[in-house]
């Protein structure tokens, strides 16, 4: 998707291809660039060349939901921003669509008279979700999407990037600085430091490369930290896992 993208001083020769129907996480720090990036990936900026390569989408095709959940509304009532997006997208069955999507991020109509701006964060995630469901995108970008969520909207944000991902098929991207969470959902990982790609892999290949982490000022992730110092320590490989109960299960059987 991206072939030696450079833009301005904050995107130096980016290559990376995003996997149809997996989920892409790309890793990196505060100082990362990762909002250019999304912005690129948007269509939002141009490079001004032909080195972002769209197959078999266009930026049309792609929902973002965004760090800063408020870039995404445009009036002062959410049913207004569902009907210019629906619009933009000539999306039939309105009505059923805009309930459909709200149900799903577990808000009730209610919601669609109000203004966004007066939202909580957690809610206006959901709803900005919402309005990416609505039009049913090939691609989803998710920008730090726990970022501000209490415990149960976490909850519930997991269960719907599972259920795009495994019940919908969905594309998605993952962006984010947040470790365990692009360990816990990503298939593959692009690590990103100050512009650069600096690895590109299998998850557990990336993440567990604790050397190249500590130089993009990062850390592996817990539960692959917790596996390697088994290994080490008490010289028993048990593997990595994505979750602590599937973690502890093959502690316990090995244990056994």
């Amino acid at each position: 998707m991206f072939d030696d993208v450079t833009y301005l001083d904050e995107i130096k020769d980016v290559s990376f291809s995003i996997d149809d129907g997996k989920i892409t996480g790309i890793l990196g720090n505060m100082d990362s660039c990762k909002d250019t990036l999304i912005d690129l990936m948007s269509g939002l900026i141009n490079p001004g060349d032909e080195s972002i390569i769209y197959d078999g989408i266009d930026d049309s095709d792609i929902g973002i939901l965004y760090k800063d959940a408020d870039e995404q509304f445009f009036y002062d009532n959410i049913i207004s921003d569902f009907n210019l997006i629906l619009k933009r997208h000539h999306v039939k069955n309105v009505e059923k669509r805009i309930f459909d999507s709200l149900k799903l991020v577990g808000l009730s109509s209610s919601f669609l008279y109000r203004s966004p701006f007066e939202l909580s964060l957690s809610e206006q995630k959901k709803i900005s979700l919402a309005l990416i469901l609505s039009f049913n995108p090939k691609m989803i970008v998710l920008d730090e999407p726990f970022l501000g969520l209490d415990n149960k909207d976490k909850n519930l944000f997991i269960k719907l990037i599972n259920m795009m991902k495994i019940k919908y098929g969905k594309t998605i991207v993952i962006v984010s600085k947040d470790v365990d969470m692009i360990h816990r959902f990503s298939d593959k990982v692009v690590l990103i430091n100050e512009g650069r790609v600096i690895k590109i892999g299998d998850k557990y290949e990336v993440l567990s490369d604790e050397s190249l982490l500590q130089q993009c000022k990062l850390k592996v992730p817990k539960l692959i930290k917790f596996s390697i110092l088994v290994r080490e320590n008490k010289k028993i490989n048990i593997g990595y896992r994505d979750d602590i109960n599937d973690l502890a299960k093959d502690i316990y059987r090995y244990l056994r």
